[in-house]
């Protein structure tokens, strides 16, 4: 374990929070939420609505806007609501 691992919490490491969303999307896909630091939430409805790379999250929204994450700033990933 690095420094950097021992210091940050789980949640805080790119690598692993970008893994964690990878594995949203293999392991049949069910629409979640991206919480942002700044109390920001990103719907992501379908796995076409994301792009991946362990230093960016790309997520496009309903309106086909664009939104660049650094994975820094994701502090969680929550099921997202199911309209009944």
């Amino acid at each position: 374990m690095n420094k950097l691992e021992r210091m940050a919490p789980a949640g805080y490491l790119c690598p692993m929070i970008v893994e964690q969303i990878r594995t949203r999307l293999q392991n049949g896909f069910q629409p979640f939420t991206i919480q942002l630091s700044n109390g920001q939430g990103l719907l992501v409805p379908h796995r076409d609505f994301i792009a991946l790379h362990p230093k960016v999250v790309v997520v496009i929204d309903a309106e086909g806007i664009s939104h660049t994450i650094n994975p820094l700033h994701i502090v969680a990933l929550e099921e997202a609501a199911h309209d009944n």
